[in-house]
């Protein structure tokens, strides 16, 4: 899916944006504006978890790897 290193480099750009306006949006927004029973800031931080899901998912393999050689190396 996201085999270039541009595309990985887009979904992390995205990511941090993500988490940031999070962040950003805090109780404020979520105070003053509703989208239905759901606050700007929930759908933010919804997309922003689905975003780091498929991070973990694209990086999979590369987690797996290095939890090996840490755990390998400890007494």
């Amino acid at each position: 899916m996201f085999k270039k290193p541009k595309n990985k480099l887009w979904l992390n750009i995205i990511l941090g944006a993500g988490f940031l306006i999070t962040f950003l949006t805090g109780d404020e927004l979520a105070e003053s504006v509703m989208l239905g029973a759901v606050s700007p800031h929930e759908l933010i931080a919804a997309l922003f978890g689905g975003l780091a899901f498929m991070h973990i998912l694209i990086h999979w393999q590369w987690i797996t790897k290095v939890s090996q050689r840490f755990f390998s190396r400890l007494p």
